[in-house]
This record gives C-alpha cells, structure tokens and sequence, in this order.
C-alpha cells in the first residue's frame, strides 16, 4: 500500500514472507548539496564529474517529488480505481482478475528476462549474473571496435564516437540502483497480463562506469530549438503492430542535469551483450527502460516525439488519455533479504526456531531515506530498523 504522512514523507508498506516492512523517504522539493552528502556519506567530490553527480541528485530529489505528486493525482487510490477503469474500457482484454492464469506467452517472457535472486539483498552489491534484465527483442552482437554512436540533430558539430573515443573521456563509477516499472505485477489480481510476469524481483544495484552525457552534448553544441533528446537501441522488434529498434527520449534538462552516463562497465567488467554491450545509456534515479541498451544514436529535436516506448510506460487511466503522466523517477521501495533456506519448487522459506536477524535494503532514487519501520505480526505494531547510508547518491541503502 502507499500512504502519504504529511507533505513530505511518503511510506510504502510491502508483505512478504509473513512479515511487514516499510520504507519512509524525505521528500523535499529540495536539498542542498551538502544535505545530499550528509545522505549519502560519499565524502567531498574528487572530481568533476562527482560533484555533477551530486548537484544532479539534488535536483533530482525535487524532480521525484513532483513525479510522484503527479502520478498520485491522476491514478492515486483517491482519484481512479479498477471500476472506473472498467467503465472506461468494458472490452479491455489486457487485465486479467486471477493470479493463477499465467499463459505460455508470460512463461517465455518471465525465462528471456529474469529477476534478481532475491538473496542477493544480503549485498551490498548486484553481481553481474544476478542483476535483472528485461530485453524487449534478440540481444544484438555489436562489434565493440566497429561499434559508434552518432550525436546529430540540433547542435552546432555532429559527433561520432568510438568505444574508444567514450573510454578515452573523464569517467565515473557509480552505484545505480535500477528497477522495473513492472515489478511486483504478479501480486497484482487486476494483472496487466501482455508483459513480463514480475515479482518483487526486477531489480539491481550494480557499479556503472562511464561518461558524462551531459558533457558529450555541451561538446555537439546544443541549438536553441533543441528541446527533447532521442536515443535509439540497436535492438529491433515488433510491438504496437509496428517494427521498431528501441528508443526512449529525454527532455534537453534532464539529459543536461548531469546524473545520465554513457557506461560501458558493469561491476568493473565490460558490458555483456545482455547488459547492452559495448555501450549503453545509465539514468541515474529513473525506472530502467530509460536506460536504453546497446546505444547506437543521440539525436536532438524540437520536441515533440512521442515513441511506443513512451507510451508504453506511461499511467495511463485507459488506452486513449490525453492526460497521461509518464513514468520517470523511483518511488520508495524497501525490501528483506529471505531468512532461512527454501524450499526447492515453492520457494518457501524454511527458518529453524528461535531468534533471527532481518536484514534488507531500501532505495528512492535521488531521494534521502529518513527511516525503515519492520513488522512481524501483520502490520499490527512497528518496530524501527537499524537504517545504514546510501552506498551512493542513487545506490540503495542496507537495514
């Protein structure tokens, strides 16, 4: 459930494993730069590149406030429910009321992209292999010499960049905690059934390294008409009755504000195919289709374009609404690592008798977390958890 407690707090309260845990966040329009580093205990910024990042994470915390403001207003619990829906769309074929009707097509989706193993919230660190995925069509194979991107459109020098060109810029690494917009649909009975079949587990917190976005444009030069931000994906498929290669845009502020890298690492390592080798766009703080895998373009507009994957992703309170609020930053969200062993095929946890330390990690984006609260009989009483710090301005934060 979310539930607001005054005007600048927002808690989300998540059952699982018989036990209930939820995660409060600041949320204040806005934070100052040493507010941010008090959060997050990073240390002073050694490099440019690290204050751009903190000065973005400040911004950005404002900026979620306002997105889930939004969001609330047009599909919160108080402004829409299922029955509006319903009378909006009587023929909606695209929700189902059970939990238990998972079809073939779910089952192949939920086998090409995978959750994190849920025992990996005992790290402070996503392992590459464990890191969730969500890989819309083929994994294309570039070529990582041959590999380029061009930055083009509205700027006074169109680039094209070489894997080398991008490794030879001041670079960054990162913790990022990235997320599904999907997660958790399984739970959901009114189940938006055409997509990935979700548990709790679309998720991870992986080291990213790599350039400042923002520095490449101040390079090409961006023109005074230029507004929004194009980036393309080589990988192509079929959604919308359409074929299509994958692309998401960016307002020019947001693609400017400093929190958006062009990573070529992971973990330390290059980027596997299936992690949008040899280059990909990360987006600090947003949900993860905004960053696009396997980067081939940057293309400047006017403004304007709305593509599939904007739409897609997107609250919407029926097919066709004009007053749609995209999806943009994270929420608050707070998670425990599962305590015991399982059990193979049900994946029920087995814990011995007597007394056990409950562990987990919580995360907001950009946004400060102000506390954990944990119970164990149903919600009934609360008891506040041991809350760490951030392990980086948009990383995630252990209890």
């Amino acid at each position: 459930w979310l539930k607001f407690f005054g005007s600048r707090t927002v808690a989300v309260f998540i059952a699982s494993h018989s036990a209930l845990y939820r995660s409060l966040a600041a949320m204040a329009p806005t934070i100052s730069k040493s507010g941010c580093l008090a959060a997050c205990k990073v240390g002073e910024p050694t490099t440019k590149l690290e204050s751009q990042l903190l000065n973005a994470a400040s911004k950005e915390e404002g900026l979620a406030a306002e997105a889930r403001l939004a969001t609330l207003e047009h599909v919160g619990a108080e402004k829409f429910n299922r029955m509006m829906h319903h009378e909006m769309e009587p023929e909606d074929w695209r929700h189902t009321d059970r939990r238990d009707d998972i079809t073939s097509a779910e089952l192949q989706l939920a086998k090409r992209c995978h959750g994190t193993h849920i025992e990996c919230l005992s790290q402070d660190i996503t392992p590459v292999a464990s890191h969730y995925q969500l890989n819309h069509y083929d994994i294309p194979f570039l070529d990582p010499e041959a590999h380029r991107i061009s930055v083009r459109g509205l700027v006074d020098q169109e680039l094209s960049l070489s894997l080398k060109d991008v490794r030879g810029r001041p670079s960054t690494t990162q913790a990022v905690l990235l997320a599904c917009a999907g997660t958790g649909r399984m739970s959901i009975k009114n189940r938006f059934w055409t997509h990935v079949p979700w548990g709790v587990d679309s998720f991870g917190c992986a080291k990213w390294t790599g350039c400042s976005l923002a520095d490449v444009l101040t390079e090409a030069g961006v023109q005074p008409k230029g507004k929004q931000v194009i980036f393309t994906g080589a990988d192509r498929g079929v959604e919308g009755g359409k074929v299509q290669y994958f692309q998401r845009s960016l307002s020019i502020e947001d693609a400017m504000n400093g929190h958006v890298l062009l990573a070529y690492q992971m973990n330390g390592v290059d980027l596997t195919p299936a992690h949008g080798a040899p280059l990909r766009l990360i987006v600090a703080g947003w949900y993860g289709m905004a960053s696009v895998k396997w980067l081939t373009s940057i293309e400047i507009v006017e403004g304007g374009w709305w593509g599939h994957q904007m739409e897609a992703y997107s609250f919407r309170q029926a097919e066709e609404d004009t007053g749609r609020v995209p999806l943009t930053r994270l929420p608050v969200r707070a998670l425990m690592a599962p305590p015991g062993c399982p059990e193979f095929f049900s994946r029920t946890r087995v814990v011995a008798p007597g007394a056990h330390r409950i562990t987990g990690k919580a995360w907001a984006g950009a946004v400060a977390l102000d506390r954990v609260e944990f119970s164990y009989d149903g919600g009934a009483s609360w008891m506040q958890a041991e809350l760490m710090d951030k392990n980086g301005p948009f990383g995630w934060a252990s209890w």
